[in-house]
């Protein structure tokens, strides 16, 4: 796995996390890890699915929490991490029994493409099974997605692949292709147009 360097700003985001007793937790699906906890902060890489992290704790009265990943230390979205309990995994979301962390920003938080501020949209909706008869997303249709960028619109937490767009997410058109594509949270996707599933992040 590799993670792209960080500014010196977000560095020192990261390093001004307290130290916190870390508790042993995986992620249930390809999940960014951010400098800060929200989608307008940088990415500083991707965790796959089933990767061992360690949990810190999350913020209060929020669904980001501080982990630690590969040696590097960042923010990930608590509805795709889990933890084991009593022998049984069990969604953070689920789990009351961790420490309560907090976030002194350094004001890093990225714009997003172009510089445009965001449309906000309503939340994500429930990660659902990808429909295995949907053929993978060639290269052409990736490349089409970075070579024309739309602009952004903004959900509450991280998407992931699988992640249901809500019925008010602009969506358009990739020519001659199978997809629909947006930039969800900075991000480009490719969305299957029959249940506005998002198949593909370009990271």
């Amino acid at each position: 796995m590799t993670f792209r360097i960080l500014t010196a700003a977000s560095a020192l985001a990261l390093a001004a996390a307290p130290a916190h007793a870390a508790s042993p937790a995986v992620t249930t699906s390809d999940l960014n890890l951010r400098v800060g906890p929200g989608t307008a902060y940088d990415v500083a890489g991707v965790m796959p699915a089933r990767s061992s992290i360690d949990l810190a704790g999350c913020i209060a009265d929020s669904s980001w929490c501080e982990v630690t990943y590969d040696g590097v230390t960042g923010y990930a979205w608590a509805p795709h991490i889990a933890m084991t309990v009593a022998g049984a995994e069990v969604p953070l979301t689920e789990v009351k029994d961790y420490d309560v962390v907090t976030f002194q920003s350094t004001g890093d938080v990225n714009a997003y493409i172009g510089d445009v501020e965001p449309t906000a949209v309503g939340p994500a909706l429930s990660v659902i099974p990808l429909d295995g008869a949907l053929t993978a997303p060639d290269g052409e249709t990736i490349a089409y997605i970075g070579e024309y960028p739309v602009e952004p619109i903004f959900v509450d937490g991280e998407v992931t692949v699988g992640s249901v767009l809500p019925d008010d997410a602009p969506l358009r058109e990739v020519p001659g292709g199978t997809f629909l594509y947006t930039n969800v949270n900075g991000q480009p996707v490719l969305v299957n147009p029959a249940n506005r599933q998002i198949v593909h992040i370009a990271r």
